[in-house]
């Protein structure tokens, strides 16, 4: 499995076109409301991505599963919005849906999604490609390593407001969780 897990990650970054990694980065680093969220199986990902990114930035939302907290985050749904969707083999409609939705408003979509490519692509500016391994479960090591490098080049990208801000962050999580250490203490 690690084997397999491993090649899949190294075909992966090999065929990522470096074109729709760019537009990627582009929308999660503008100053935009970013919308992140995944199916039953792939929520653990967009759940991940998100907390990455709002250490990074501001206006980051996680996308519960459950249809009433969704539907309230869609019904904000903007041009000023980017969502990236995750979207792998087995793909539910529900995630359609909601990608559908705010494309609908003017949101701009980054999809990452498998080999076999889910439908959201129709409506997406960027696709990310993560190629599943070949385990009973479709190992999804590769979609964990995009989210690293999406989230690296976006605080590359935003530069040293992103130190500001994790320090801020911090500062504000030691005043509110008990044990809280701020890094390097």
């Amino acid at each position: 499995t690690a084997d397999q897990s491993v090649q899949a990650i190294r075909e992966s970054v090999a065929q990522l076109p470096p074109g729709e990694f760019e537009t990627a980065v582009e929308l999660l680093a503008r100053r935009r409301r970013v919308v992140v969220f995944g199916g039953w199986f792939s929520d653990v990902l967009a759940r991940h991505l998100a907390a990455l990114l709002q250490g990074a930035r501001p206006e980051v939302w996680h996308l519960d599963v459950t249809p009433v907290r969704r539907s309230s985050v869609l019904l904000d749904g903007s041009s000023h919005d980017v969502a990236v969707v995750f979207d792998f083999r087995r793909y539910e409609q529900d995630t359609l849906v909601a990608a559908q939705h705010l494309a609908d408003h003017g949101a701009r979509i980054v999809l990452v999604t498998d080999q076999w490519v889910s439908p959201v692509a129709g409506l997406a500016s960027a696709v990310l490609i993560a190629r599943a391994a070949p385990t009973p479960l479709d190992s999804m090591a590769s979609a964990m390593v995009i989210c690293q490098a999406l989230e690296a080049a976006v605080v590359d990208r935003l530069g040293a407001s992103v130190a500001e801000r994790i320090e801020h962050l911090a500062e504000v999580s030691a005043t509110l969780i008990p044990n809280w250490s701020a890094p390097g203490e």
